[in-house]
């Protein structure tokens, strides 16, 4: 992975290190204090050799320092911004899809939105002759115009294939190709629009391996299938030229964060993450990701996996928990768009 950054990202080995290091102990500062400064807190990011910790409430900055971030004050609290993304999120419910015969109107212009945490400001990415239509849009969420950006973007998104990494596998009901995430027990966790609940799945080269257990898309686009008895789990991701990493843990990373990802099609490719949260209108929908539940779903998986692993729970015994915390964290999401 490391030469995969170093690669990516135009960095030396020294650098590509510092910034593998740098990035880590950000992200567990920055979760601390998400935690510890409560609705004062307007986001965080690692820039160079700080981290960047944006608060509303003066009074917070020594709190910031002591806890190892820079202070930077801010007008919007991070809080008061998602609020203002699910009001527009509510907007888009109930519409049609983008296909020129819905009653989508004037959001069919308008590509994606989400919170710049350095800009302290919603942006939202629309067409050159949909800027009058994306000011109107935002302006039913009651932001004043200091509070957010309008970007013009040349063409709308598009779903392809592969976006998650690994080794790939069929949609057998959709005869389409995708890449496996990662394994965890019982089963692999995968992109939603790589097949819906029901959808059977094989290796590539034909083999049975199981069945979308549970999907999401549009709305949060992740999924999980249940492997078929006798299919083998590894806890690793292809790394290419017979290599491997393996998967010990989760932890969310932040934004300004190096991120790298495997897929059967492109191999290991490596950036940096820009913005979070963001919801994207596609053709087949409009797409919010949910990060927090996300999170929590990917690390209830994982643990159950080093469960079983470690402290040599029947592997029965840890399919029937995975099931159950599924169907538990899937059923409090709100209802995808």
């Amino acid at each position: 992975m490391l030469e995969a950054i170093q690669r990516d990202l135009g960095l030396d080995t020294t650098q590509a290190t510092a910034r593998i290091a740098r990035d880590s102990y950000a992200s567990k500062v920055i979760e601390n204090l998400q935690g510890s400064l409560g609705k004062s807190f307007s986001g965080a990011w690692p820039d160079e050799d700080k981290i960047l910790v944006g608060i509303t409430d003066e009074a917070q900055k020594k709190d910031v320092v002591s806890a190892g971030g820079t202070p930077v004050l801010m007008a919007n609290s991070l809080d008061k911004l998602h609020k203002t993304q699910e009001a527009l999120n509510d907007i888009l419910k109930g519409h049609a899809k983008r296909d020129g015969h819905s009653t989508f109107g004037y959001h069919a212009s308008i590509a994606s939105y989400g919170v710049d945490l350095a800009a302290n400001k919603l942006v939202i990415n629309a067409l050159a002759h949909a800027q009058d239509a994306a000011n109107k849009f935002t302006s039913h969420s009651g932001l004043d115009a200091s509070d957010y950006e309008v970007h013009v973007i040349d063409t709308m998104p598009a779903a392809h294939a592969t976006v998650v990494g690994g080794y790939a596998y069929k949609n057998i009901d959709a005869r389409l190709i995708w890449s496996y995430g990662f394994a965890v027990t019982g089963g692999f966790i995968s992109a939603g629009h790589c097949g819906s609940a029901g959808a059977h799945v094989t290796s590539f080269s034909g083999e049975a391996v199981g069945t979308f257990y549970d999907s999401t898309y549009p709305g949060n686009d992740w999924s999980y299938v249940q492997t078929v008895q006798g299919t083998t789990l590894y806890g690793y991701v292809d790394a290419g030229n017979g290599n491997f990493y393996p998967v010990k843990g989760s932890q969310e990373a932040a934004v300004g964060a190096t991120i790298c990802r495997s897929g059967q099609t492109t191999g290991v490719r490596c950036g940096t993450i820009r913005q979070k949260n963001m919801t994207v209108n596609y053709r087949e929908g409009t797409l919010r990701l949910d990060t927090d539940k996300l999170a929590l779903i990917t690390e209830t998986l994982v643990a159950l996996s080093l469960l079983e692993r470690r402290l040599r729970v029947s592997s029965l015994a840890v399919m029937v928990l995975a099931k159950t915390a599924i169907a538990y964290l899937t059923s409090s999401q709100s209802t995808p768009f």
